[in-house]
């Protein structure tokens, strides 16, 4: 504790493993590693900017992060975050996914925090990459940043799949959200197993003409959700699209 920047600034090839410590008081980052780190059980808090920032891998429970002066969690997007954690004080109480490719199968899960982004996101690669989403997750994007799956002859699979009781929200992270706020959601080339969108929610998207969602050469399913409040189309459809909307 009371470092001038860094708590710990992990780089190279290895790993760490922090379990039971408490990470207190540094000038800017409690943690930052560019390699894969896990941690447990631990108190990460009253550090000047980020609790913990992760370039690399990550597993993180049991942990408590308070009073941090930025966002207590920073991750790449294709980060699941562990159970367990508490946040409260930080400069924003939530987990900030940067921008970035998801080129392997990932999740975004529900912890009862909120998911921010702060960049755009990409779902492709070879092996055709699943992004899921757990029923109850709330992804707030932090600007005009997109979430977009397939690229070219890359395919990618986005599975939001939520709940009458849990449905997912894409939303604005402005206090006073309004359309446009962000890009919104595509949808590009067929996967070998299409989409699915089910009891969600997406709103305030529409930044620079895009729309809600847009929908080129694939063939998602949109079952039980709400697209509203978008500055321009709710759902554009071109291509060789297929797209079957239920109970929406």
């Amino acid at each position: 504790s009371n470092n001038g920047t860094h708590g710990i600034y992990a780089s190279g090839t290895g790993s760490l493993t922090i379990t039971g410590s408490t990470i207190s008081d540094n000038g800017t980052y409690g943690i930052y590693a560019t390699l894969d780190i896990t941690l447990t059980g631990s108190t990460i808090s009253s550090n000047g900017t980020y609790g913990v920032y992760s370039t690399a891998g990550a597993s993180i429970s049991n942990t408590s992060f308070t009073n941090n002066g930025n966002y207590p969690i920073s991750l790449r997007p294709d980060v699941t975050l562990g159970p367990g954690n508490i946040l409260s004080g930080n400069g924003t109480d939530a987990v900030e996914l940067r921008g970035g490719t998801i080129s392997d199968n990932a999740t975004w899960a529900d912890r009862s925090i909120l998911y921010i982004i702060t960049g755009h996101i990409y779902i492709y690669g070879a092996s055709e990459p699943t992004l899921t989403i757990e029923p109850g997750v709330e992804v707030r994007f932090n600007g005009a940043y997109l979430l977009d799956i397939g690229s070219g002859s890359y395919k990618g699979r986005l599975n939001a799949q939520g709940t009458v009781d849990k449905p997912i929200i894409f939303t604005s992270n402005q206090a006073t959200p309004a359309p446009g706020n962000w890009r919104g959601i595509g949808f590009y080339y067929h996967a070998a197993t299409e989409s699915i969108l089910d009891y969600v929610t997406v709103e305030y998207a529409g930044y620079s003409s895009y729309n809600g969602i847009r929908i080129y050469n694939s063939s998602p399913t949109i079952t039980n959700s709400i697209i509203k409040n978008n500055k321009y189309k709710g759902i554009n459809i071109g291509g060789d699209s297929s797209l079957t909307i239920t109970d929406s």
